[in-house]
């Protein structure tokens, strides 16, 4: 069997090369790869490339700081049989590829981006742990690996994630995106931060009315009344609907209503209530007098209020 230094002779010589590279395949001994890790800064790109392959092949974790060194060569090929050795290594490679989630250089950057998306979904806890001690750049790629790893079942590493001050808005719209109802308390709680109400709310949003708005209006009945307030003068006329129906099931009394519909403002609200009331009998004996201290509903304003009142929750 030809000996490492025929074959890196044979892979720098375009005549003999493709035989070398069938030699270095089966080339074997226990110190190989701590005597291959040098060529990866061969001049030649074939011996960069055929070294990165076979590292991997071996998967002697003395290779793995090596390999990431190559996810930024000048060659393409090179690169790329470095991320495939990388991608043998497994867990192996997870916290170097963090580490590197904010390198200086955009193609290890991204490559270790690359690399953390190609593991397996039970790695997912593994890779969430450096969510808490990494720092603001690292431990937002992180949450997107996740949620791009593993979707609705990133759920509760996404809420959890919500506890920590540099992942929060992330957490809040990608919660979002799953349109989970697990996190809308907590964003209803965390709604007296300033610094979140605008991400909080673009995120009901995405949610979507049907979903969030209940949850919201079940939530001015708790110990999170004040937020659950905020979000709903907030949101003003387009949860009226909602807040009609939470009333005529008695999900709401009729004080806890009108203190919420008061809230968002007679001036905004008035005259829907005075229309549905005068459609729906039921409600109007709910409200009662307050019937009576509603704006009385102009005739031009009567097309543009049946639209409202009845719009399409979504």
């Amino acid at each position: 069997m030809p000996n490492l230094t025929d074959i890196i002779n044979k892979l720098d010589q375009e005549d003999t090369r493709w035989d070398a590279i069938v030699d270095l395949r089966e080339l074997s001994h226990p110190k190989l790869a701590e005597t291959l890790i040098p060529y990866l800064k061969s001049e030649n790109w074939v011996i960069r490339w055929c070294i990165a392959e076979k590292l991997g092949l071996l998967g002697n974790k003395l290779a793995i700081p090596h390999l990431f060194d190559c996810l930024s060569d000048d060659d393409f090929h090179v690169r790329k049989n470095a991320f495939n050795a990388l991608k043998q290594f497994g867990e192996h490679a997870i916290e170097p590829a963090i580490q590197r989630l904010n390198h200086p250089n955009h193609l290890t950057n991204e490559l270790s981006y690359d690399l953390l998306l190609s593991q397996n979904k039970a790695w997912v806890p593994r890779i969430a742990s450096y969510i808490k001690k990494s720092n603001w750049v690292i431990s937002n790629r992180i949450l997107f690996v996740i949620w791009k790893i593993a979707g609705y079942d990133a759920e509760s590493i996404l809420l959890q994630s919500l506890n920590y001050k540099h992942t929060q808005k992330n957490a809040i719209i990608l919660l979002s995106i799953l349109k989970s109802r697990k996190a809308i308390p907590f964003l209803i709680f965390m709604f007296k931060y300033p610094h979140l109400k605008s991400v909080i709310f673009y995120g009901i949003n995405i949610i979507g009315k049907s979903t969030a708005f209940p949850i919201i209006i079940r939530a001015a009945k708790t110990k999170h009344k004040d937020q659950a307030t905020l979000i709903i003068k907030k949101i003003g006329l387009p949860i009226l609907t909602w807040l009609n129906k939470a009333l005529e099931k008695d999900t709401l009394s009729t004080e806890e209503y009108i203190e919420l519909v008061t809230a968002i403002g007679l001036d905004k609200v008035g005259h829907s209530i005075r229309k549905y009331a005068s459609l729906e009998p039921k409600f109007k004996e709910k409200i009662g007098p307050f019937f009576q201290s509603l704006p009385k509903v102009e005739e031009q304003d009567s097309d543009s209020l049946w639209s409202i009142l009845f719009n399409k929750h979504d």
